[in-house]
């Protein structure tokens, strides 16, 4: 099944070469696909870090084991708070994945029950069928058949892709929230290694807590190393994925082509004192809106590609400046 949504990321890239000509088509399908790459990237990384997922998770469910047994109250307290609160984050992000898969999955037949003009036109001809999420198939999907087909695909993969996705998310935000809970149960314990002034303790077991709160900082380093190597490649496809899709989003909300709105019907049949009306229509569309990022610059295609341009040359200076300390 991991294979038929990769095989489904890939027709999406198809799509966009097949349809590169409509520019407003590929934005479209470029949000979709980037948001697809980002699940695909993370079922190959795990396929491919396996064996470091399982040590990471061995790692958390002994120490988590071991922490449980505590009788310290502090410890027990912060536990308990921890763990209603990724139970929270969990219920929630479960409940929002569920909302969005449905809502991406039924989104053409709510489209098509609730708007007259678009079930006209797809029952004529004129307008294509929406689809699920857009991508490249094998058959006629302008056909009624070959349309159900592909919706059935497409609606396959999201809701597979969307349950996939949403048990890595979960789980590695539990592994975070964890990682916390342990700093923090560590430094408690530290604070106890002499004993307390009510409740003193001999030098054997000072020694006994000072190597459990070593071996434990120990394994908490080399497990946040792991997991930091396993989310790292992540991050960074995410911060790619997210400023494509955001300059995408901003690209299709600039409002350069809406000047152009007045011409496309019958302007000319109407009277002068009309068309005087419409060219000071235009002359207040000639206003561009775009968003912007703070007062620095507006967000576009052309920001992207600078985004991109000095993040590589932050790299560069970064990568050189520490060659040279080793140096």
């Amino acid at each position: 099944m991991n294979v038929m949504v990769l095989i489904f990321i890939a027709t999406e890239y198809i799509d966009i070469w097949f349809t590169r000509s409509e520019l407003d088509h590929v934005l479209v399908n470029l949000k979709s696909s980037m948001s697809s790459t980002s699940y695909g990237f993370k079922i190959i990384t795990v396929y491919l870090w396996q064996t470091r997922w399982k040590q990471i998770i061995a790692y958390v469910n002994r120490a988590d084991i071991e922490q449980r047994k505590s009788s310290d109250s502090f410890n027990v307290n912060i536990i308990i708070k921890f763990t209603r609160y990724c139970r929270r984050i969990t219920y929630i992000y479960w409940i929002l994945i569920v909302i969005t898969g449905f809502s991406i999955v039924l989104h053409p037949l709510f489209k098509y029950i609730t708007t007259p003009i678009y079930r006209l036109n797809v029952k004529n001809g004129t307008e294509l069928g929406l689809a699920v999420v857009p991508s490249w198939v094998p058959w006629d999907k302008t056909k009624f058949s070959g349309y159900i087909v592909a919706s059935l695909f497409q609606s396959y993969a999201t809701i597979f892709g969307i349950g996939w996705i949403s048990a890595f998310d979960a789980t590695a935000i539990v592994i975070v929230v964890f990682f916390r809970v342990e700093i923090e149960v560590l430094r408690n314990d530290c604070r106890y290694i002499f004993g307390t002034e009510e409740s003193t303790v001999d030098e054997e077991e000072i020694y006994r807590r000072i190597k459990t709160c070593h071996r434990r900082y120990v394994d908490l380093i080399k497990y946040t190393r792991l997991y930091n190597a396993c989310m790292s490649p992540l991050m960074l496809l995410y911060m790619f994925v997210c400023t494509i899709m955001l300059c995408v989003t901003a690209y299709q909300f600039t409002s350069k082509d809406l000047m152009q709105g007045p011409y496309e019907r019958r302007w000319w049949s109407s009277d002068v004192s009309r068309q005087k009306e419409i060219c000071m229509l235009i002359h207040q569309f000639r206003e561009t809106i775009v968003f912007t990022a703070g007062p620095f610059t507006d967000l576009t295609l052309a920001t992207f590609i600078n985004i991109i341009k000095g993040a590589y040359s932050y790299y560069t200076i970064l990568k050189q400046s520490k060659n040279q300390k080793r140096i």
